[in-house]
């Protein structure tokens, strides 16, 4: 052979060098693929993750013993007050109960409020060094701090409950103020050390206050006729059990009523909830398990046909097979990775029905998630119909436990494109597919791995059939 050059290789050497390194790029080719499929199931995975966790909270909601527990009737209120007036307001949790009730405000309570002399200047060093007691917490003070930084002192220091004292700056002057009001509760005071606060004009020369802005008083209600009284105006959630209500300065001498209504949105926004992911879930797997079938007829236990190469799904109903020829081609098959699915013409176990279980590796009663179940109560027997196998069937119990067959296989999962079955003779055909649409088949595994699901429709199709 002669082959000539002219600068660049020939047609010969390119075709070779092409074929050459299309044969080396298949490894990589396959584990690209590989890579695509996993990508696929991953994000299969992850959504139907999504969606489940999205109904778990949902269903969690209309748990009474779960922290989010959420269907229970909520509450309204509406505040009734005369014209131009407000009174008081409110706001109602689940607890309070349905009613009418009517609060006359017959006082306000006032916190008790002290002021000091006016300074230089509110942010520059007072010169005082020192402490001073208020409510019985000590407060120090250094002599570079301003009056900014005292103020803060106070803030800042912990008090014991409801005796907390707040400080602000008006017009270069120290204000104190009680957390809460009520007659007698006022504000205690002294110098321990520093004369800070008769410096700073709070206190006077024999230790009372020099300038008192308010005195404290009690507040004073009138609910449904009982009288009662608060030492403070805002945030009273003991006065009505469930009621949070807040008394406003106009409100002096009036009358409100506060009507409280059973609201039922927040059971209906629950169960609408729970609905909403239930159907979103459904759906989607529906969606992603819907498959379009093509029946085509093919001897699949004559070893000469080699039409069982197009079959994806292969459903084995009655007949007399040859044990032999059939465990042979069925190793075949499945190593081949298709999927098979048996259904004998006759609902009980049978001489004919145990060679193709023991080719699929499987024994009648033996093998958790084929058609045949060790309990009694599902088994399949001479006395007992379709419908009625059907009926009794937990539609979870299967797919868990082809869910746990599969997270325990380490062969990869071949996806099913589109399922094509022969179809046998006989009624049990009809049966077998409805229940092609719940089989899974295992690439590279000795045994075919079928789930059947008791859906109402196959109980529909199973019970004209044992007519």
């Amino acid at each position: 052979m002669t082959v000539s050059s002219t600068g660049t290789l020939s047609s010969y050497f390119t075709s070779l060098i092409t074929n050459i390194m299309t044969v080396e790029s298949q490894p990589l080719k396959r584990a690209q693929t590989a890579r695509d499929q996993i990508t696929v199931r991953r994000n299969l995975f992850n959504q139907v993750n999504t969606k489940l966790k999205d109904l778990q909270a949902s269903v969690k909601a209309l748990l009474s013993t779960d922290a989010s527990y959420a269907f229970e009737s909520g509450r309204t209120t509406k505040v009734t007050a005369p014209s131009g007036s407000t009174v008081l307001t409110a706001t109602a949790g689940s607890a309070a109960v349905v009613g009418n009730y009517a609060i006359t405000v017959n006082s306000l309570a006032a916190v008790h409020r002290v002021n000091g002399d006016a300074q230089t200047a509110a942010n520059t060093a007072l010169g005082y060094a020192g402490s001073f007691t208020l409510n019985g917490v000590a407060i120090d003070v250094e002599a570079n701090d301003t009056l900014i930084d005292v103020a803060n002192n106070i803030n800042n220091a912990t008090y014991a409950d409801g005796k907390a004292v707040r400080a602000s700056i008006v017009d270069k002057r120290l204000v104190l103020e009680n957390e809460y009001g009520g007659e007698g509760n006022t504000i205690a005071a002294a110098d321990v050390s520093g004369g800070i606060l008769q410096g700073l004009g709070v206190l006077a020369a024999g230790g009372a206050f020099a300038h008192v802005l308010q005195t404290p008083t009690t507040a004073s209600l009138t609910v449904n006729g009982l009288t009662l009284t608060r030492d403070h105006n805002s945030g009273l959630t003991d006065v009505v059990n469930g009621l949070t209500i807040n008394l406003a300065a106009d409100g002096l001498g009036k009358t409100a009523e506060i009507s409280v209504g059973s609201d039922s949105t927040p059971e209906k926004t629950a169960v609408n909830d729970f609905i909403t992911k239930f159907n979103s879930l459904q759906t989607y797997l529906t969606q992603q398990l819907q498959r379009t079938g093509t029946a085509i007829t093919c001897d699949i236990f004559d070893p000469a046909n080699t039409c069982w190469q197009d079959i994806d799904l292969m459903v084995i109903g009655g007949g007399n097979y040859d044990p032999v020829v059939v465990q042979k081609q069925l190793a075949t098959y499945m190593a081949a990775g298709k999927a098979v699915l048996i259904l004998p013409s006759y609902w009980n176990d049978s001489e004919r029905v145990r060679p193709v279980l023991s080719a699929l590796g499987m024994a009648p009663g033996g093998y958790p998630g084929n058609y045949f179940s060790s309990s009694a109560e599902l088994s399949i027997t001479a006395d007992r119909t379709p419908a009625q196998t059907l009926t009794a069937i937990d539609p979870w119990q299967p797919i868990v436990q082809s869910l746990t067959a599969l997270a325990a296989t380490s062969a990869p999962i071949t996806p099913i494109p589109t399922i094509t079955m022969l179809a046998p003779a006989r009624r049990s055909c009809a049966i077998g597919c409805l229940l092609a649409i719940s089989v899974m088949a295992l690439s590279s595994s000795s045994r075919c791995l079928a789930s059947m699901t008791a859906s109402s429709e196959m109980t529909r199709w199973a019970s004209a059939l044992s007519e």
